[in-house]
């Protein structure tokens, strides 16, 4: 835990970064800010895929990847006009459905 803690807290800051990284190479061993945009695309953009946190290995082999090359969402967040504004709602929101 003493190394698992600080790299997945480090990992997890990375991801989130406003930089339009791919990572090149690196990029189906390691996700990037990129690729985690892509995961939070509208569902027809993309946004239901990269759904690995740290390694993009398992979208790989479960299908899931998706990283256009020289391109970058367009939209972000959930498109339902009836999704709710409040805190409360929104934790609820997915058992709604």
């Amino acid at each position: 835990m003493l190394w698992v803690g600080p790299f997945t807290t480090a990992s997890s800051a990375f991801v989130h970064a406003n930089l339009n990284w791919t990572l090149g190479p690196f990029k189906y061993v390691m996700a990037g800010p990129v690729f985690h945009r892509w995961h939070h695309t509208a569902a027809d953009r993309g946004g239901s895929s990269n759904f690995a946190g740290t390694f993009p290995i398992w979208d790989l082999m479960f299908g899931t990847w998706y990283m256009p090359e020289n391109e970058m969402p367009d939209a972000y967040g959930v498109d339902d006009k009836e999704f709710p504004q409040n805190f409360g709602g929104q934790m609820l929101y997915p058992f709604r459905q």
